[in-house]
């Protein structure tokens, strides 16, 4: 398991918050980052710093950052920066081995390159808007054969895959989107259900000052989902469950839970040779 800050900084307004640094004491941040080695020498200003986690270079530049007055607003950080960090993360990046080992996974946001929007609850009818390149076909048979409805945590499959899924044995729900447009949908796409929950996790559900949702798990992200061992036993086999706790932006459009799924759901996607379905170890305890 690799873990990898990533420190952002700015010198203007944006989305997440006020001004942060002038470009005068951007600078400064920057020759204290080449200085300890966190930053290549000679690079020009960048607004991103990233390297490990265990980096000695972090110490000297959070503690330049506190003397220029920084104050928490957003942002994952190891508990030791979070008095002194403006927009962090510290990223977590899994190896095959780790991914193989996984008795259990979680699918991640990006599932396929196009997301489309729908405008119902995931069990219920599913309207569907934004379809564009949504089932091209390309050399490579159905590229563009799976996606995310919503944009949290809703996932949809072209037929061919159904069928892929279905004779391998994985057992799942599907429920059919309908199109605003459907001149634009190149295909009949069904979307990914269970009827299985998972036990409650055993990490916190907090919300940051923009109102998400999401896991906490020593500011790493993605977290490491957590669940009592005998609970989950006692659930017998299933290749997807939902998670119990709701997540994301309050409200019915944005808000969703998160799947869990089998290594043999995993084996399906990489077999029929889907693209871009991140996965995440779940751990047992």
């Amino acid at each position: 398991m690799e873990k990898v800050i990533y420190l952002h900084i700015s010198g203007s307004p944006s989305q997440w918050g006020p001004v942060i640094l002038d470009q005068q004491r951007c600078e400064r941040i920057l020759a204290i980052a080449v200085e300890t080695g966190l930053a290549p020498p000679g690079k020009a200003f960048s607004s991103t710093i990233n390297n490990r986690e265990d980096h000695p270079g972090w110490e000297p530049l959070f503690s330049a950052l506190k003397e220029e007055g920084w104050t928490p607003y957003y942002g994952y950080a190891p508990p030791h920066l979070l008095e002194t960090h403006f927009n962090v993360r510290t990223v977590v990046k899994w190896s095959r081995t780790e991914l193989d080992a996984a008795e259990l996974l979680r699918l991640g946001d990006g599932w396929g390159r196009w997301h489309i929007t729908g405008f119902a609850g995931r069990n219920g009818k599913r309207w569907v808007g934004y379809a564009q390149g949504v089932g091209k076909s390309t050399r490579q048979y159905w590229q563009q054969s799976h996606g995310v409805v919503d944009g949290w945590h809703n996932y949809f499959i072209h037929p061919k895959v159904r069928a892929y899924f279905e004779n391998q044995g994985l057992e799942l729900d599907y429920h059919p989107l309908e199109w605003d447009h459907p001149e634009r949908a190149r295909g009949a796409f069904w979307e990914i259900d269970t009827p299985h929950v998972m036990p409650p996790c055993l990490l916190p559900v907090v919300q940051d000052e923009m109102g998400t949702r999401f896991y906490e798990d020593r500011g790493y992200d993605p977290p490491e989902l957590r669940f009592p061992r005998c609970e989950v036993e006692a659930m017998g086999s299933f290749d997807a469950a939902w998670t119990r706790e709701e997540i994301g932006v309050p409200g019915p459009r944005d808000s969703g839970h998160l799947l869990v799924v089998s290594q043999r759901f995993r084996w399906a996607c990489l077999e029929y040779g889907l693209k871009n379905v991140p996965l995440y170890p779940v751990r047992l305890v």
